[in-house]
């Protein structure tokens, strides 16, 4: 910003501070761009001798300057001196913005550069032009532009006092088109956070209503499938015997049926800790006779696998919840493990440290793509696609396993390894009072 030199005499300076004064309360605490740019008019044009004066500034088109005040305009021209524009680059007021410099036309009509401009001259009433470019840190923003009625050369003085004035016009400019383009940015940001919202809470809706269509469509099945599971073991079991070829045949519908139906108790359970209907009720348990209760389920569904215990050689703590979820959880893993590992070897362990207990399931299984060990939690999600060996009965079991972990106060995770090592990690509080706690639907 230039600096003023000593002024001529001590009435000249003291106006001049007065001026610069003025103008520096006025750009602290207005945010109105119009309001400084006016000041500014008014104070300098009758202290430099002009007639009249304007500010120019670019908008919307970056190659046209538009008004933005106007001090003692003639009269008869009010009417239409809105509608006023400069091309940057043409006239004082253009040369300046697009040249980024002070341009002094002392007589306009000895200037043969500007013949052009000496009807405009004549009809308006001056001689002489001043024009000062608003320069700001991301370029110039426009014009400030001073008209003499008379040929008029300014002092340096004079010259300096229009640059430190001009300076302060260009900020007030520059603050208020960033403030115009932060109100611009926030009323977007406004709508946008409004339209999340607003497909939020269509996604939730559509969740909602499919969690409650799948969990009574699944409630519905439970009967019928029962009934067939049952007809289908009657028929196994009557006199005479079917043979060889029949019997196969019903034995596989019924497997069939029978993994249907513990999808089907999957899916009304997992509505169900969805709502968070489900009560639970801790009670201290050991850590290991859980993991043996959930394999002796895991072993009753017929899949022939080698399971591997690993127990600790010490006493370890009781763990204080509720015997039912956990059986949830750990049946759940370790029957997907049994189906899902390549050489049919499974390892369960479990741990327990300050103030935690942590099953570990591990098997061998095919590789996952990246980001599948986080969605195969997700329900009816394919990880790996129709040739995965992801069993489709992990689309209710894995997903209800990590609720019910999670509703424990716990939760459930699969790591896997370079080597294809998939394991299985439910970790638990020993003591989530997990009676008192209040759960609310995750979507």
């Amino acid at each position: 910003m230039p600096v003023l030199s000593p002024a001529s005499s001590p009435h000249d300076a003291a106006r001049e501070r007065a001026i610069l004064r003025e103008l520096a309360h006025v750009l602290v605490r207005e945010e109105r761009a119009g309001v400084v740019h006016q000041l500014a008019l008014e104070r300098v044009t009758p202290w430099i001798g002009a007639s009249f004066s304007s500010v120019f500034v670019r908008e919307h088109d970056p190659e046209a300057l538009t008004l933005a005040a106007a001090y003692r305009w003639p009269a008869r021209f009010h009417d239409w001196i809105g509608a006023l524009r400069v091309r940057v680059g043409s006239g004082p007021s253009g040369v300046a913005v697009g040249e980024g410099r002070l341009v002094e036309v002392p007589d306009l009509f000895v200037d043969p550069e500007l013949a052009e401009w000496q009807d405009v001259a004549r009809e308006l009433g001056f001689r002489s032009i001043l024009a000062a470019p608003l320069r700001a840190s991301h370029g110039v923003l426009g014009a400030m532009t001073f008209y003499f009625a008379s040929e008029t050369t300014i002092s340096d003085r004079e010259r300096e006092l229009i640059e430190v004035v001009a300076d302060h016009v260009a900020i007030a400019a520059e603050r208020a088109a960033l403030t115009q383009e932060l109100r611009r940015a926030n009323a977007a940001l406004v709508d946008t956070n409004a339209e999340l919202e607003r497909q939020y809470a269509a996604v939730v809706s559509a969740r909602n209503a499919r969690d409650r269509f799948l969990g009574a469509f699944a409630a519905e099945l439970q009967a019928p499938l029962a009934s067939s599971h049952a007809a289908l073991s009657q028929l196994l079991d009557a006199a005479p015997p079917l043979d060889r070829t029949a019997r196969e045949t019903v034995s596989a519908v019924r497997t069939v049926t029978g993994r249907l139906a513990q999808v089907a108790a999957d899916l009304v359970a997992l509505a169900a800790l969805k709502r968070g209907t489900i009560d639970v009720t801790a009670v201290d348990a050991d850590p290991g006779v859980l993991l043996r209760d959930a394999l002796t389920s895991a072993r009753a569904g017929g899949v022939r696998a080698s399971i591997r215990v690993i127990e600790p050689t010490v006493q370890l703590p009781p763990v204080r919840t509720d015997h039912a979820g956990v059986h949830a959880v750990l049946s759940r893993v370790l029957g997907h493990a049994v189906e899902t590992a390549v050489d049919r070897r499974v390892e369960a362990s479990f741990d327990v440290g300050r103030g935690w207990v942590a099953w570990r399931i591990a098997h061998d299984g095919p590789p996952l793509p990246a980001g599948a060990a986080e969605r195969i939690f997700d329900e009816f999600h394919s990880v790996g696609g129709a040739d995965s060996a992801v069993p489709p009965s992990a689309v209710g079991r894995l997903p209800l396993a990590r609720r019910w972990a999670q509703r424990l106060g716990g939760d459930l995770r699969l790591d896997s390894g370079d080597d294809h090592a998939w394991v299985f990690t439910f970790i638990l509080p020993l003591d989530a009072n997990v009676e008192h706690r209040t759960f609310a639907v995750e979507e």
